[in-house]
């Protein structure tokens, strides 16, 4: 940010604003790579503008009781500016903008079917033990691939030797069948306990 600095003795500073302080027994602001600006007779300059400062970056402080004016240089604060400024820069754009408000319809999706040469039944449950299917012993009927899954390793393993074991579990089923008995409150809760297995209506997965 490029700050101009007037002070009382008629002197004009410029430099890239740095640091500031305005504690009222230390007010002060810093520039960095300051030029003492020459007067100008008739439009000709006496000589170029010349850096001023300490080190490299030609550091200045300026006590703010001696400054007349301070101006920034270049610093844009209407709306229409900054917004032109960031024409350029990616916006956030939502669905609508993106599509152009093209009118968009939903397409109307198909339940998949399996082709007739399909001999693998496809269905997840075992009609000869319903309510026991087991995919491990599936994966090996059907495909000769033994699974080395242990339970032990995803979940807690259970204390059957603990004292207070048997009135846990009774508790536990106790609760279970409270759960069972009471009503469901949709369609998908009856179908996880397996009340509406032949009641569905003939609607498919999506429809339910």
């Amino acid at each position: 940010m490029e700050v101009s600095i007037f002070l009382r003795s008629g002197e004009q500073f410029s430099g890239i604003f740095s640091a500031a302080s305005t504690e009222p027994n230390d007010a002060r602001v810093t520039l960095k790579y300051t030029k003492k600006s020459t007067h100008q007779t008739n439009g000709t300059a006496e000589q170029a503008d010349q850096y001023i400062g300490e080190g490299q970056d030609h550091v200045t402080t300026f006590n703010l009781h001696d400054v007349v004016d301070l101006s920034v240089n270049n610093l844009y604060l209407a709306a229409s500016e900054t917004k032109a400024q960031q024409a350029a820069a990616p916006a956030f754009r939502t669905d609508v903008e993106i599509s152009g408000n093209l009118n968009i319809r939903e397409r109307e999706l198909q339940p998949w079917q399996p082709s007739a040469d399909t001999a693998i039944d496809m269905s997840l449950e075992d009609s000869t033990r319903p309510g026991e299917w087991d995919q491990f012993a599936a994966n090996e009927a059907l495909y000769n691939v033994r699974s080395d899954y242990d339970e032990n390793l995803y979940t807690t393993a259970i204390n059957r030797s603990d004292p207070d074991y048997r009135r846990k579990a009774a508790e536990a089923e106790r609760i279970a069948r409270e759960i069972e008995r009471s009503a469901p409150v949709n369609s998908h809760v009856a179908e996880e306990r397996r009340m509406n297995a032949e009641k569905d209506g003939g609607l498919d997965e999506e429809e339910r």
